[in-house]
């Protein structure tokens, strides 16, 4: 059901990297900022219904970012393990077989994020919210900054069984079984391949996701509910 969203020339920067590019210039005043006043008519029920609606929808539209593929490259952002395994490739002369993998790692990258965006929207079904008010009016990404601290590490345990097939579709596990065995990393590179793409695909999402939320917090004609504009209007 997953598909790749990206590939080729798209595909070698930090997918998220771009994303934040094209969303900061048609934000110029994101930013942590309190924006919106308390509502004093507004009950606990609506503002918590606020919440999940401007997450979900804010979540969508960091799923159709990525699929519209028409993003600018800017740069790499790879985990420390990857730049190791990459000084390990140059040195041994695989540098472009490293470059093969990094590119089929960002498609797997950016072929996880219709999932991460599916099972964040199931997670914020289930949360509670204790102080629904408070995201309201503290700041325009308080919602997510919640979220991030509640439900990543769920995201990451439901996300890792989903791995195995997007890093085949990519051709990332055939180029990295075969580039271990020449940089001698062995089982290792998997590893390192699995827990960067895990690391990318969450962090880089809710990056995404707070830039969104404030976007929509900010822009009423972004505000596309009667819920919307009633909770953040």
């Amino acid at each position: 059901m997953i598909t790749t969203l990206m590939t080729g020339a798209h595909a070698q920067a930090g997918v998220f990297d771009q994303l934040a590019a094209v969303a900061n210039s048609a934000l110029p005043a994101y930013g942590r900022v309190q924006t919106h006043s308390a509502i004093p008519d507004l009950e606990p029920e609506q503002i918590e219904a606020g919440i999940r609606e401007i997450i979900a929808i804010a979540s969508d539209r960091v799923v159709a970012n990525v699929g519209a593929g028409s993003l600018e490259n800017t740069h790499d952002s790879l985990s420390s393990d990857m730049r190791r395994a990459r000084k390990m490739a140059t040195k041994l002369g695989y540098e472009e077989s490293f470059e093969q993998l990094r590119m089929q790692v960002n498609e797997a990258v950016v072929a996880a994020v219709p999932a991460t965006s599916e099972l964040l929207k199931a997670a914020i079904e289930r949360i509670e919210f204790t102080e629904p008010r408070t995201l309201l009016i503290s700041h325009d990404t308080a919602a997510t900054d919640f979220l991030r601290s509640r439900v990543s590490g769920s995201l990451h345990r439901q996300l890792q069984p989903l791995l195995v097939g997007l890093l085949e579709d990519s051709g990332a596990s055939g180029t990295s079984a075969l580039l271990a065995s020449q940089i001698k990393f062995g089982t290792l590179l998997d590893t390192i391949v699995e827990n960067h793409v895990l690391e990318q695909s969450i962090d880089g999402f809710f990056d995404q996701l707070e830039v969104e939320e404030s976007f929509i917090r900010q822009n009423p004609e972004s505000q596309t509910t009667s819920l919307l504009k009633r909770v953040f209007g």
